[in-house]
């Protein structure tokens, strides 16, 4: 059955959530942003908190500097939106019902001009812009106005400003070429009534909770479920991309787990996952040559304990024979048929003892299927041969049998066979005994006969206790 890509509390459902919620996150966070905005910006907006001759000579000249300056044909329409900008700027400083702005060239001509007639300094903000009853040359041609105009045209002062007896007030800044002390023009504001001071009002937490809401209930919910669809999205995909990767790793460990070292991570990418990868190829082939390996030195070690067994047991025991076979037949030259007959009788004997140990032998290379029957009968069935055919009595006490590895059953029937072995060659016992204990973390064999023993401190190791030595440390 295919695997879910989806698990709770697995891999893929974190990195789907924590996208989701980084992706929330940084839609809050642009809201916030979006919303609190226009509040800090006013209170540090230069068009409402500096003076107004500032406002005009450093915040607008340049800008319709580089208009009179050009021979651009939109240059008309861009000197017109500005002029409106600045238009809006005093509405908002001024207390009075006529605000109008304007640029003048050098020859005292009025180039471009906006004109509004506003509601009382209580209702400004609420008002729009209307036709006015006067013309806009009307209120720049006025001797006053001149005046100022061309205080300013002369560039000998920053800017000038003057009030009329009508009550009319006229500032004007003048124009310099960008770089250059050269007069283009003069921008000129003329309004009635006072400035006014206009004072922010106070950004505290309430305010920025309320300012939040606002935008979320305009458009900032939409955009907050767009944010979280695109990041569940995102971590959909980047999640089964990732599980998919490392499914791979799984299902070639599981694969190295029951032997199939040959089988392979297929992953060309060049990230961490591929490195892995690829380190997890190379040791399952580090770990192939050494199985190899050490199933050669396990063969060497077989034919050697075997050798070293023919040459203790049966080897002697068929030399044995031919000088018996030999005296025999001596003796038959000289009539001493008692004498052959009991060389004859040693021969058959010896004959039925090498055969006894070639079987032996071909048990040993040849185990009963410890895989289907377990250690433990396999273990009483071989015991109970060897004590009939070397005439040694066996006891085997087992406690607690279960399934082990088959590695490991296998290694402790060999060391059980080679310590019989070695009791039936050295130990001239009359009884062996065998424990076999299966305990919660571990399984123990002890092995003890009743022969005369050898001290361990002064004995010559030979193979068999050499043998049994590796295959516990393996």
């Amino acid at each position: 059955m295919r695997r879910r890509w989806w698990r709770g509390g697995g891999l893929s459902g974190r990195l789907i959530c924590s996208y989701l919620l980084v992706t929330l996150l940084a839609a809050l966070v642009i809201e916030i942003a979006v919303a609190l905005g226009p509040l800090l910006t006013n209170h540090q907006d230069p068009d409402v908190t500096d003076p107004l001759n500032i406002v005009l000579s450093q915040r607008y000249a340049p800008k319709l500097a580089l208009n009179l300056s050009s021979t651009r044909s939109d240059n008309k329409l861009l000197m017109d939106k500005s002029l409106n900008v600045l238009l809006e700027v005093m509405i908002a400083r001024t207390q009075g019902t006529t605000v109008a702005v304007g640029v003048v060239d050098p020859q005292y001509q009025l180039i471009a001009s906006a004109v509004a007639i506003t509601g009382n300094h209580s209702e400004r903000h609420l008002a729009t812009n209307v036709p006015v009853d006067v013309t806009d040359s009307a209120l720049f041609s006025a001797p006053d106005a001149q005046s100022i105009i061309q205080q300013a045209i002369s560039g000998t002062e920053p800017f000038a400003q003057a009030k009329s007896p009508s009550g009319m007030t006229t500032v004007a800044v003048p124009v310099h070429r960008a770089g250059s002390s050269m007069v283009l023009g003069a921008l000129v504001t003329i309004f009635d009534g006072q400035q006014v001071t206009i004072v922010p009002p106070p950004v505290g937490p309430r305010e920025l909770a309320v300012a939040f809401i606002v935008r979320l209930q305009q458009d900032g919910l939409a955009f907050l479920l767009l944010a979280m669809v695109i990041g569940t999205l995102t971590g959909v995909l980047i999640s089964r991309n990732l599980t998919r990767r490392l499914r791979r790793i799984t299902v070639t460990a599981e694969a190295w787990s029951r032997g199939e070292l040959a089988t392979t991570v297929h992953d060309p990418a060049t990230d961490e996952l591929g490195q892995l990868g690829r380190d997890l190829n190379r040791m399952a082939g580090q770990l192939q040559a050494l199985l190899t390996t050490r199933q050669a030195l396990a063969v060497v070690e077989e034919r050697n304990r075997l050798a070293r067994d023919l040459h203790d047991s049966v080897k002697q025991h068929v030399f044995a024979n031919a000088l018996l076979v030999n005296a025999s037949r001596h003796l038959l030259e000289q009539q001493q048929l008692d004498q052959v007959r009991m060389h004859l009788s040693e021969a058959e004997a010896l004959a039925e003892q090498a055969q006894s140990e070639l079987t032996t032998l071909i048990h040993a290379l040849r185990p009963a299927a410890l895989a289907d029957q377990g250690l433990a009968v396999v273990l009483q069935s071989y015991g109970a041969d060897w004590s009939t055919r070397m005439g040694i009595a066996a006891r085997m006490h087992i406690s607690g049998a279960r399934a082990l590895p088959l590695a490991v059953e296998e290694a402790l029937f060999r060391v059980a066979q080679e310590a019989l072995a070695n009791v039936a060659r050295h130990s001239s016992a009359h009884s062996v005994t065998i424990d076999l204990v299966w305990e919660a973390q571990q399984v123990a064999m002890r092995i003890a006969d009743d022969g005369k023993g050898f001290e361990i401190s002064h004995a010559q190791p030979g193979m068999g206790l050499s043998s049994m030595r590796e295959r516990m440390e393996q």
